[in-house]
């Protein structure tokens, strides 16, 4: 049943002595029903949809303040040190977290049955000289986020609800430090304010941000000495909601809500394809930049291309013979270094070394 038919049944099947009685609401709402529509009702149109909103200035401004100078002490290490200051012993943390795939469609020449949207690699070279490689990915949740999920829909169990509660300054900046690194795009926050007075206000600020992983293949082999000096980091899309509730003097945040999730296919495009491209495209004249702000000189950008079928069966089961990975979390590795067996054997003995390998990738 539509919405128009819903309403039709629900406020104008009312009858008393066989005659329709008035409805006393009224909606104005086209009707696909053969009654003809009240014409007393005006047509109020809907208000335009915003990105944000904030009721003025005199909040907008040191908000925006508020959380530029927050999420840059977030993504800066030691995370816990730099954001204790902001919590107190009244303050409130939880987290839940998102299991649904939503990294849609594969793309064209990646596999079906790996959970990767998209990758992208840009690759530059620092001032010192440094060939740094950055990869742009997506994939499964990180182990941490799922450790103290609060997600009401799984975790039914009143007594282990409380215990998620995490409360307090040093509390809550321990968990958040045991988070993975990340970096924050400030132009992809939305900021919704729900309400605002003199001594608190409460937000909604949505967006996306990137797990940042360095990656430091193994040493060795006789091309080790004549290879330049190389740094790999691999960059993971994810997204983010925190509803937080901040209290005057000095934006003391008393309640702090995180929801973290995978990113749409639409949002996959826009913070992996198109920023490879358009660092691809500043390539060519010379004058991109690190998103990191670091001072370095793009030389080549461009998409992982996996090679044909036939090769990645072999490759693959190599990959899984040579690691004992299963074939889900191989081929994720061999996604994210554009299958080079090589590198992606470096990068995995690297990891399994620093414990970093979660113990469902050899099941």
């Amino acid at each position: 049943m539509k919405l128009a038919t819903a309403f039709d049944v629900w406020f104008y099947a009312f009858c008393e002595n066989g005659q329709d009685v008035p409805p006393t609401i009224q909606f104005a709402v086209e009707r696909e029903s053969g009654r003809k529509p009240n014409t007393d009702t005006p047509r109020i149109p809907l208000p335009d949809s915003v990105l944000g909103y904030f009721p003025s200035d005199a909040v907008r401004m040191p908000l925006l303040g508020f959380l530029k100078e927050y999420f840059t002490r977030f993504d800066t290490q030691p995370r816990g040190e730099n954001i204790l200051s902001y919590y107190t012993s009244c303050s409130r943390f939880v987290i839940s977290t998102s299991t649904e795939p939503r990294c849609g469609p594969v793309q064209h020449g990646s596999s079906p049955h790996t959970n990767t949207a998209a990758t992208a690699r840009i690759e530059t070279v620092a001032a010192d000289g440094t060939v740094v490689k950055i990869f742009l990915t997506t994939n499964r949740l990180s182990p941490q986020y799922f450790a103290r999920s609060r997600n009401l829909l799984r975790c039914r169990d009143e007594y282990r609800r409380r215990d998620l509660v995490t409360c307090g300054p040093v509390s809550i900046a321990a968990f958040l430090d045991e988070l993975p690194a990340t970096e924050h795009p400030l132009e992809s926050f939305t900021v919704d304010v729900i309400f605002h007075s003199d001594t608190q206000i409460l937000f909604t600020v949505t967006g996306v941000f990137y797990e940042v992983h360095s990656v430091t293949p193994a040493s060795g082999g006789s091309n080790a000495q004549a290879s330049p000096v190389q740094k790999t980091v691999r960059k993971t899309l994810r997204c983010f909601s925190r509803t937080m509730i901040l209290v005057a003097p000095g934006g003391h945040i008393i309640q702090d809500d995180l929801i973290v999730s995978n990113p749409s296919p639409l949002l996959c495009k826009r913070y992996i394809s198109e920023v490879a491209a358009k660092a691809q495209s500043s390539s060519g004249t010379g004058n991109a930049t690190s998103s990191s702000s670091t001072a370095v000189q793009p030389t080549v950008s461009t998409g992982l291309v996996p090679p044909n079928p036939a090769t990645q069966v072999v490759v693959l089961n190599e990959m899984r013979a040579r690691s004992g990975m299963n074939e889900a979390f191989a081929r994720q590795c061999l996604d994210e270094y554009a299958w080079n067996l090589d590198q992606a054997l470096n990068a995995f003995h690297a990891l399994n070394s620093a414990g970093k390998i979660p113990p469902n990738a050899f099941t």
